[in-house]
This record gives C-alpha cells, structure tokens and sequence, in this order.
C-alpha cells in the first residue's frame, strides 16, 4: 500500500489501523527476490535511505501481504520490499502489515493493478518508462486485457490496441504518444508466434537463402544489404511498405534496368507495419503492394540508355512467408511467387 493510498484509506475508515494493521515478525512474511513489478526486479538502491527513514521516524506506512494458502504462520509480501530490506537491514524484528486489501479477496488482474500502482512512496521510486513497459508485457502475456475485454487481439486488433491504450493512459497518465510507441512494439512481439516480421536485412537474406531464380551473391554488400547487387544475371529489391516500393525500390531498380537493360529485377515484398496485424490486413496490405506492382508493369517501363523499346522494369514478383500457423500457414523456407 502506498502512502497516499493508506492515508485516504484512514480517512474512509476511522479505525483501519486497529482494525486491518498487525506486528508480524519478519521472519513470517516471505517475499519473492524476482520482480514482476521492476524493469530489472526489486530496486534495492533506496535500501539504506529506508533504514535511515524507519530509525529514526518508524514505519509510516504499512506494508501489504495475505496468508500463505494452507499455511496459518507465514505471510506472502504483495508490496513493501524496499521497507522489507530496510527493516532487516535496521535489525527489526517485526513489521506494520495492513491485512485490508488481502480483505478485499481481489483477483489475479487486481492483484497486479494493485502492486504496480504501490510503486510510489516516500522513500522509494514511482514506475519508471522500463517499469510500466515490463509490466504492460506482462499484462499483454498473461491475457489480462483479453479478460478485461471479453476478446482477444486477433478478433480486432485496431480495437483492441485503441482500447488497451486507452487503459493504459488512464492507469499510468504518462505522455500518450510514449505509451502508443511501447504499446506497439509489445503487440509486434506479441504477434511474433503467430506472423514472421522482417527487416530489410532479414528480407534480404531470406531472399538470399530461398529464392529460385538464382540470385546467390556470396555476401550481401552496401547498406541496402544486396539491394541492386547483380549476381547471374539477376538483381533483387525489397519493400515492405507502399512509399518504399514506390519510391526506393521502383526509382533505383528504373536506374539499373536502363543502365544494364539485360538484368533480370526481382520484387519482394512483405508487410512491415505489424502490430496491430491479422491475417485480414496482411491480405489487404499485401494487395495493395501487389496492385503497385501492376501498375508499374503497365504504366511505367524505362528505355535503355542505348535507345530502343520501353521495357517493363521488373521480371518477378514474390512475398516473403509471414503466416506461421492455421490452414494459411506460410512455409518459413519459401519464397512465394506472385507474379
């Protein structure tokens, strides 16, 4: 229980300490040495500031626990471990235990609300952005906002991440935008044993590693990582989103093409943007790269620099396989032709 928390608590209830706050000896509360709570676990920094603070002023805010099941003398510590290490560090023997909260007969999410929001006293630190990022993770893995919800991400993503970071505001009140950007890097995670995500390296190598056509070359150069490299023949570039298609990819393979009018130039694509991803929008998005793709063929092709016939620029178009489970499964060691 935090400060705030225990005084408001008081005010509510006139006799919360006779009522809900026990001496229990130290030896009887037990505590995890892990932290779910902590970026890093319990911060043990403040251990020698807290010994300080309960010698010389006392414990002003009890600590929080609730009985060991089946155990009548031991007690579990949900919040304090920082008072815990400073009391035994003091040499205490007991310490101030409010059992109101344990009353409440909370539930697993309530129990976690309740110990992420207890990060806030005197003497200790609030959330930090690590904190509340570890434990947005760990909500997100454990289905917590699939119970609050009543649905799972993958019903309707868009919605769904709308409302966790609706709840997230509203709990932390941390700057929006920071909580939209570590919302979406947990749900790409999240998402990560159902979709294959790739950068433009992992693109790159995977092409490498899988393609048909005959594209091999012995090490991936520039920072492009082998885009434009020409090997057999043949040359590869990869998009994973409509500017890049469109603006790199295109722009550089028209260059080589009237350059070196023999190449053969390869399109890969793959959906880059996959947070908020079901396999709905992977189609969608993946449509409308592929629609790009046509109207390049039709509507734009180059003339050698030497002179003769408009050409199309590209020879192919395949896409990286980025379902990893259900009836559309996509084998990871494949690269799938489109055009």
């Amino acid at each position: 229980m935090r400060d705030e928390t225990y005084r408001d608590t008081k005010k509510r209830i006139s006799d919360f300490d006779a009522r809900y706050v026990l001496d229990i000896p130290l030896e009887e509360i037990l505590r995890d040495d892990k932290s779910q709570i902590r970026h890093g676990g319990h911060h043990v920094k403040n251990v020698v500031l807290m010994q300080e603070s309960l010698t010389s002023c006392g414990q002003l805010v009890p600590v929080t626990a609730r009985k060991v099941p089946g155990d009548c003398a031991q007690w579990f510590l949900m919040d304090g471990n920082t008072r815990w290490l400073g009391a035994a560090r003091a040499g205490l023997k007991t310490l101030k235990v409010e059992t109101y909260t344990a009353s409440l007969c909370l539930t697993h999410d309530e129990w976690y609300d309740f110990q992420c929001d207890s990060n806030n006293h005197l003497v200790s630190e609030n959330n930090s952005s690590p904190d509340i990022q570890r434990q947005l993770g760990f909500r997100v893995q454990d289905g917590y906002f699939d119970r609050r919800f009543g649905y799972e991400y993958k019903d309707d993503p868009e919605v769904y991440f709308t409302e966790t970071l609706n709840w997230s505001d509203a709990f932390y009140g941390v700057e929006r935008s920071k909580l939209r950007d570590w919302l979406k890097k947990i749900f790409t995670g999240a998402i990560s044993q159902e979709y294959r995500a790739y950068d433009k390296s992992e693109a790159m190598r995977h092409t490498k590693d899988y393609n048909s056509f005959g594209w091999k070359p012995p090490e991936l150069k520039g920072s492009g990582f082998g885009a434009g490299q020409v090997h057999n023949g043949v040359a590869v570039y990869s998009a994973g989103q409509m500017t890049r298609l469109d603006k790199d990819s295109f722009s550089n393979a028209s260059k080589l093409k009237r350059k070196n009018p023999k190449v053969r130039i390869m399109c890969v694509i793959h959906v880059e943007k996959m947070f908020d991803i079901n396999e709905n929008k992977l189609d969608a998005r993946r449509n409308v790269l592929i629609e790009e793709y046509d109207t390049q063929q039709k509507q734009h092709g180059v003339r050698p620099a030497a002179g003769g016939n408009y050409t199309p620029v590209w020879s192919g178009l395949y896409v990286l396989p980025q379902i990893k489970t259900g009836p559309s499964k996509e084998a990871y060691n494949s690269l799938i032709k489109l055009r």
